[in-house]
Formats: C-alpha cells, structure tokens, sequence
C-alpha cells in the first residue's frame, strides 16, 4: 500500500481528441490551437499532438487556493508548474480542457509503445531537471519534468527524480519515477489536502 495521504500533483495534463499529422517534425502543435492562453491569468501554453490526442506541453501554473510550488519557492513553479490536490486538480482546467481519464493516459502509453516504453519518450532528455537521463529522448514533445509532490503534512519530496500526474478517474494517479524508465501505474486514494 502507498501513502496514506494525499499527493499533490505536478502538472495538469489535459487531453482533446484530434487527429493530426502533417510537416516533418515529429513534435507538432495541435490543429487550430498551437498555443492556449488561460484567462484567468494570462499564461500561455503550448500545445502538443500525440496520436489522437492533444495535451498541454507545459506544467500548468494557475495559481488557486490549494495549489504550491515545491518548497514554496515561486522559481520552482515557473520551471514545474505549480503542485495541486486532487478537488483543486479536477475543476482547474482552462475552459474547453479537461483533466484526463485513466483511460485517457492508456491510450497516450499505447500510442507511445506501452506501459514499458511511455515514460522514456514522454521525459525531457537531459539532466538538466532530471538526476539521471536514462535514455530519456521526449520525442514526442510531452517533455515531462520531475517536479515531485507535496504531501498533505506540508513535506516535499522527490524533486528531480518523480513526476505524477493526476487523473479525472477517482482513486488513480499516475506516476513516472526516474530510475525506472517505464510508466508504473499507481493507485491512491484521492482524499483532500487537510
């Protein structure tokens, strides 16, 4: 069994269904929308196609009640985005986005080559953010980034070496860890940051 309290997630990942494939590039903008801006905030975001599928390609940064940047440090959620519990997560979404299913994530990890091979293409290569590369290569333009978690006694962890992302799907997070270079899929409860 995990933690028994919740995790805030880095990242709202958000999905629409497109189907999208055109230049050479390997990482293309979704159709219609290669940028996003939030506005209740003004905050741009760049867009990215995977298979069917559109996401964000950054970390949303949408500051709200219930939401942190690792170690309170503002600099931490210019680079990860800022962390969030589950209630905040499922409702902060820009209009016409949505957080996304577990069903959602299977098909992006499908689409990537399966749970074994998602995480490596999904991470930002380098070490810039990561401890360790592992191969990673991003080719797909997701370019995940290890912002870590904060629990609900205020302690942060992992930070460099752990990304998870929430799902819409009750009871689920899904998490990629750094020195496994496959997508492990867990399952928490989603109870409310106290």
């Amino acid at each position: 069994m995990g933690k028994a309290i919740s995790l805030s997630s880095l990242f709202i990942i958000v999905s629409l269904s497109h189907i999208f494939i055109t230049g050479s590039c390997f990482c293309q903008s979704c159709p219609g929308m290669e940028i996003i801006t939030d506005s209740r905030d003004g905050q741009i975001y760049s867009t990215v196609q995977i298979g069917s599928q559109c996401w964000l390609r950054r970390n949303m940064n949408f500051e709200t009640d219930n939401s942190w940047c690792y170690d309170d440090v503002k600099q931490n959620c210019d680079i990860y985005g800022r962390l969030y519990d589950w209630q905040t997560a499922i409702g902060l979404c820009p209009a016409g986005w949505h957080l996304p299913s577990d069903d959602e994530w299977t098909i992006l990890t499908a689409f990537l080559g399966g749970d074994s091979l998602a995480g490596g293409k999904m991470k930002e290569a380098g070490t810039v953010h990561w401890f360790s590369s592992c191969n990673y290569n991003n080719e797909n333009g997701f370019t995940a980034l290890p912002g870590g978690y904060r629990l609900s006694n205020k302690i942060y962890s992992n930070i460099g070496t752990y990304v998870y992302f929430w799902t819409s799907t009750e009871m689920c997070y899904l998490g990629w860890q750094e020195s496994l270079d496959k997508l492990k899929r867990l399952v928490e409860p989603n109870i409310p940051d106290a």
